[in-house]
């Protein structure tokens, strides 16, 4: 299958964008078709060209402005054109850097954030040919699943905003349709796919900005590598 990837970085300056993106590097192997990273950009960030260079591998990077009041989704319905595709054999990551608002500004969340963001990355990417035969049952995948009435226009979301699709089952759809709200990004999944279409890597009942997950609790997974 041809693996795209889309990923979405605020680089605040002194935050945690630089360890996401070293976190992301690990697995950046499994993908062996379109990188596409947006990069947000306000008096807050490092400058582009350091983020940029944070990439050890070929990619496509848009800079934009920052919005405050919706984040990422100024930058999504562009890197989505970039993947397009109905292409039966094509699925695509979403992911950003996460954290570099709140762990900096609540420094005690800051652990458990970081180990909830490494979940994330091993849970997704750790065993990418277990995610492509899921792929080819479900149309989308990614871990901690919630189910939360209208969270960003979806009764249901991946929690953390981390997760896969196949293009086929996206892109017939109006796949531009996303809610106009901080959260729009996170629920977009949800609007386009029917929870009954969609699995759960993993999943804890747990607050996961207030509580640390160790990765004892996954780690025997099928999909999760050492």
């Amino acid at each position: 299958m041809k693996r795209n990837l889309l990923y979405y970085i605020y680089p605040v300056r002194n935050s945690i964008w630089e360890w996401n993106v070293r976190m992301l590097m690990k697995y950046i192997h499994v993908f062996n078709h379109k990188i596409i990273v947006s990069i947000a950009v306000d008096s807050n960030t490092d400058h582009p060209d350091t983020v940029k260079k944070a990439f050890d591998v070929p990619a496509q990077f848009f800079v934009g402005p920052n919005d405050p009041k919706t984040g990422e989704i100024r930058a999504f319905p562009n890197a989505l054109s970039h993947v397009r595709s109905i292409d039966s054999e094509e699925i695509t990551f979403y992911a950003h850097a996460k954290g570099v608002v709140r762990a900096k500004k609540k420094p005690l969340e800051a652990p458990n954030i970081r180990a909830w963001i490494e979940a994330m990355y091993r849970l997704n990417l750790g065993h990418p040919d277990d995610i492509e035969k899921i792929l080819r049952l479900y149309s989308a995948t990614g871990a901690f699943l919630r189910e939360v009435p209208n969270h960003g226009g979806s009764n249901w979301h991946f929690a953390g905003t981390f997760f896969w699709f196949r293009n086929y089952d996206i892109f017939r759809r109006n796949w531009r349709n996303i809610a106009p709200n901080y959260y729009g990004v996170e629920g977009w999944i949800g609007k386009h796919i029917s929870k009954s279409r969609a699995f759960s890597l993993f999943d804890t009942p747990r607050n996961m900005y207030a509580t640390r997950l160790d990765a004892s609790e996954y780690r025997n997974l099928p999909w999760i590598t050492p």
